[in-house]
């Protein structure tokens, strides 16, 4: 089903609620924007700025090979230190707990032995 015409019934013209809303949405991004510039925040050139340098220096390190490849490993990337890093400090943790299990393990059997008797 096709509707034609403006709720307001006269073609052309922008009906009452619409120009409401649109003031409504006008007045929120202007006072938004002049909070934004009271806030101290960076402008949008000023971010554009940071985000060149950042480019900058990133291309600056990968064209004279400062940078390390990084794998992704589910939600995180690691370079072959992190990741050497990480296993070392994973290894560690689980060679304290297989010691602390043994441990128990032989203070069970002895109790049990003491029980028995």
């Amino acid at each position: 089903m096709i509707i034609t015409g403006s709720k307001s019934g006269c073609a052309g013209q922008i009906p009452a609620w619409q120009k409401t809303k649109k003031a409504e949405q006008t007045s929120k991004s202007d006072s938004f924007s002049a909070l934004l510039a009271a806030s101290g925040r960076p402008d949008t050139e000023e971010l554009v700025g940071i985000l060149r340098d950042r480019k900058q220096e990133l291309l600056k390190k990968v064209r004279t090979g400062e940078t390390e490849p990084k794998i992704q490993t589910g939600a995180r990337a690691y370079t072959q230190k992190e990741w050497k890093k990480f296993l070392e400090a994973f290894d560690g943790t689980e060679d304290e707990k297989q010691k602390l299990l043994e441990e128990q393990l032989k203070l069970n059997k002895n109790n049990l032995c003491l029980r028995g008797n």
